[in-house]
């Protein structure tokens, strides 16, 4: 992905999804983070502003249940998904949840990476 030429980084074709908003200021220079209520509002805020953002692939859940069922549903589906993934991330939703749990020096606690299975196969 890394090249000093930007033609052909461009040629590449490279997309991203955006997943979180780390900085937002609006026009006179002031932060709009304290104004968002949730996790999913920024990623909607992102969205709106024209960022790549997911889609179906995104969901609030209202407890434990509906995470499994979530992450099930994307881990019998991600064959047929147009990328490839090997997991998903679940977040909390508060920001202010979010900020009482805090992070540790690599990583938040306020979000978890669920893998799924491995894929197998047999080779000849």
């Amino acid at each position: 992905m890394r090249t000093k030429d930007a033609n052909e980084t461009r040629r590449r074709g490279l997309e991203a999804f955006v997943y979180q908003v780390a900085y937002a200021v609006d026009s006179n220079g002031q932060s709009v983070l304290p104004k968002l209520e949730s996790h999913i509002s920024g990623i909607n805020m992102l969205g709106d502003l024209g960022f790549k953002i997911p889609k179906d692939e995104k969901a609030v859940c209202k407890n434990i249940s509906e995470v499994h069922q979530f992450v099930k549903y994307w881990e019998e589906k991600r064959d047929s998904y147009a990328y490839e993934i090997d997991g998903m991330v679940i977040k909390v939703n508060s920001l202010e949840l979010q900020e009482k749990c805090g992070f540790t020096a690599h990583h938040p606690r306020w979000a978890i990476a669920f893998k799924f299975k491995a894929k197998q196969a047999t080779s000849n």
